[in-house]
């Protein structure tokens, strides 16, 4: 873990601004699965809602927390595999 973590904040971040943003962006997804999850599920528990969307919303809030998480964790995974760092 110690050395994934000195790759994404030595190597990874500092090749563009794209990826600086990945910082930022990560705390946004994190910040607002907690502040976004329990409005939503007030509005599909009083009958606002339909089901359909409360899904759809909870894969869009979780899909993006995940992707942000993964995809920096999947670049380190194959650049190990393929030696090159």
């Amino acid at each position: 873990m110690k050395e994934y973590l000195t790759w994404f904040f030595t190597k990874h971040i500092k090749q563009g601004w794209a990826q600086m943003l990945k910082v930022p962006a990560t705390l946004y997804a994190i910040i607002q699965a907690i502040y976004a999850t329990p409005i939503i599920w007030d509005e599909w528990y009083y009958g606002h809602m339909p089901l359909w969307p409360l899904i759809g919303s909870y894969i869009a809030i979780y899909g993006f927390l995940i992707g942000m998480i993964y995809h920096p964790i999947s670049i380190y995974k194959r650049l190990k595999r393929l030696g090159k760092l």
